[in-house]
């Protein structure tokens, strides 16, 4: 028994409509850590690309209360010094926001910005991490897969209606 080409074909408009997840395509991310009394923020894309132009804003938390707000450089980058913020012992929240609606955030204990002893040498220093890129997961590969199986019903689909309008 086959199956009609209309009902197929929406079938898959259906399901890779439900597959579909363009929201993490270009997800922002953000990291940031504290050297030498300075907090350095980085952000980029998730295919590596720095978020050139973003708003990064930095809160104290837990009032929301904003400190300091700036935009980041053509590497992604935004950095402020600690004197610019007041020292209370809080979390700080940086939020970094993209022209295209994409927001991500990173919270800093006070541990991780205030330094509790005197000595340089002893003061904790953070590299940067890069963020790994991961897998696709079973959402994109079955997305995917959709597509595909979609495409050829559609090649399908034109082929039959070209022999059905040849006879």
């Amino acid at each position: 028994m086959s199956c009609p080409p209309r009902i197929l074909f929406l079938f898959c408009l259906v399901a890779v409509t439900f597959f579909a997840s363009p929201g993490f395509a270009h997800k922002v991310n953000v990291f940031a850590y504290e050297e030498k009394g300075i907090i350095y923020c980085e952000t980029m894309f998730s295919g590596g690309k720095p978020a050139i132009g973003a708003t990064i804003t930095v809160q104290q938390l837990p009032s929301n209360q904003t400190l300091l707000t700036g935009t980041t450089n053509d590497k992604g980058t935004f950095n402020f010094p600690l004197s610019s913020i007041a020292h209370q012992n809080h979390s700080l929240k940086i939020e970094v926001r993209c022209d295209d609606g994409h927001m991500n955030t990173w919270t800093l204990a006070p541990e991780d910005y205030l330094a509790e002893t005197s000595e340089p040498s002893e003061q904790k220093q953070q590299e940067p991490a890069h963020i790994a890129q991961t897998s696709p997961g079973i959402q994109e590969v079955v997305t995917g897969l959709s597509i595909i199986f979609c495409l050829g019903i559609f090649i399908k689909f034109i082929q039959v209606r070209r022999k059905r309008h040849a006879k």
